[in-house]
């Protein structure tokens, strides 16, 4: 019942999902974990456009805050130099032919430790620019939720366009 772009911020995670059912925890302060919940006003076989805005978004936030180029690896992580930074999820509710309610989940690797059998595929912004704000990161990473984006942005930073994947 919460209204459009309602938003919800987890200060620590215990219980995170990520794709295929993978377990994902971060310590009280240290990282960025919220969920938006949308109400579009788009059709079934549009919803995946959202995963594709909030990776939009989060790249350009680490950018902007960073001063790095981070890309997307589609469909829903951004990475760093080939280390994945953030994770997103989405869950879409579906009334009829519209998509009721979209829920998009955000974890930003801030200042989380890496554990160290992820330390090869994973990273945060931590090691790349020392301690993090995050309240500062995290208003500058909604303030490009609600920005204006183009398909070829997206194209420029998709790091598998024109491969195949499985």
């Amino acid at each position: 019942g919460a209204p459009n772009g309602s938003v919800a911020v987890a200060n620590a995670q215990e219980a995170g999902k990520g794709r295929l059912g993978r377990h994902w925890e971060t310590p009280k302060g240290s990282a960025l974990a919220f969920s938006l919940l949308l109400r579009p006003q788009i059709q079934p076989e549009n919803a995946s456009m959202l995963t594709l805005v909030a990776a939009l978004a989060v790249s350009r936030a680490i950018d902007e805050y960073a001063g790095i180029k981070t890309q997307i690896k589609w469909p829903n992580d951004v990475v760093w130099e080939g280390k994945k930074i953030c994770g997103i999820l989405i869950k879409n509710t579906f009334e009829g032919e519209n998509v009721k309610k979209s829920i998009t989940g955000i974890g930003v690797n801030v200042n989380n430790d890496i554990p160290k059998d992820l330390a090869d595929i994973a990273i945060n912004l931590k090691s790349v620019v020392g301690e993090v704000d995050i309240d500062e990161f995290y208003k500058r990473l909604i303030e490009n939720l609600y920005a204006d984006y183009s398909v070829d942005e997206y194209r420029s930073r998709n790091i598998v366009l024109g491969k195949e994947i499985t």
